[in-house]
């Protein structure tokens, strides 16, 4: 199923991302490695009813997750990389591909038990605005992911070199920073972990405790 938004906005060169994650589809073991980390996650929720996955890219987790969910949104804002779906993508009946700005989320306030970033946020400029609209659709009781690349840490400033040098444009954050922005808007950070790979996993739930959201500007 596809809807369309309005893009605004510059479009991410497709072509780097196409060499850049082509190695991911070779096979299933190599998906397994690359997506561990959400899929260590969706198995330690399931069952799920509703996820969102903000900035899908070519939507490769979906084949590894969607058993344990019962509707798996993947949201991109590049048509051209959206439609690059394999066979066995379309065939997955609880998967919905739609196009839209992480800034502009076409769901209902509090409506997700699950929204996640995968190696996206760092591609985002606005990354507060995207923060804040995923923090919105979490239900009470879901939780937001974040999982991306720490800048403070060696493995990730030359990663960022190496991917900006070759016209990707990728501005990676220091975990703090992203923790206290996703705390200021009232969320309960669960984990927030850094790896000497240059990984971050933070994890953070909307309690029923958070009545009213915090302002972020």
């Amino acid at each position: 199923m596809w809807a369309i938004l309005p893009i605004e906005g510059k479009e991410l060169p497709s072509i780097w991302y196409r060499l850049l994650y082509s190695y991911v589809k070779l096979s299933r073991i190599t998906k397994i490695v690359h997506y561990n980390r959400i899929l260590q996650l969706a198995t330690l929720l399931s069952p799920l009813n509703k996820v969102v996955d903000v900035g899908a890219g070519y939507g490769i987790v979906a084949d590894l997750i969607h058993q344990g969910v019962r509707t798996l949104y993947l949201v991109e804002k590049d048509l051209e990389i959206l439609s690059k779906s394999t066979n066995k993508m379309k065939k997955l009946e609880n998967v919905e591909k739609i196009l839209a700005e992480a800034t502009n989320l076409p769901f209902i306030s509090e409506s997700m038990d699950l929204v996640y970033f995968h190696d996206s946020l760092n591609e985002m400029s606005n990354k507060i605005s995207a923060l804040r609209e995923a923090a919105r659709i979490v239900k009470r009781g879901g939780c937001l992911a974040v999982f991306d690349w720490d800048k403070k840490r060696l493995m990730t400033k030359i990663k960022e070199i190496l991917l900006n040098k070759a016209g990707f444009p990728v501005n990676c954050s220091n975990m703090d920073e992203i923790v206290c922005i996703i705390g200021r808007m009232g969320l309960k950070i669960i984990l927030a972990q850094s790896n000497i790979d240059g990984s971050m996993t933070i994890l953070a739930q909307k309690t029923k405790e958070n009545l009213l959201m915090g302002m972020v500007t």
